[in-house]
């Protein structure tokens, strides 16, 4: 049996990119602290249960202690989950 006068296919390597891919610490920002301005009808449990987290983490986050009132217009600090 006689060759078809073709050669065998060499894999080629794929080009290098031009740019270095970005460190692991600029691939993943840290989830910054996200701020809830509280709105009339707004309680703590409602805001937490908004953004995911226990109310004790929110009150511990925003140095709350139990029974402390929040108010329209109030700024908490909120993790989202």
């Amino acid at each position: 049996m006689k060759k078809s006068g073709t050669k065998p296919v060499e894999a080629v390597p794929p080009k290098a990119s031009s740019q270095a891919p970005a460190p692991a610490a600029e691939r993943t920002k840290a989830a910054a602290p996200r701020s809830h301005k509280v709105q009339t009808g707004d309680t703590l449990f409602s805001i937490a249960r908004r953004y995911g987290v226990s109310l004790e983490t929110l009150r511990r986050i925003n140095k709350l202690t139990p029974g402390q009132s929040i108010h329209p217009g109030d700024s908490l600090i909120v993790e989202e989950r």
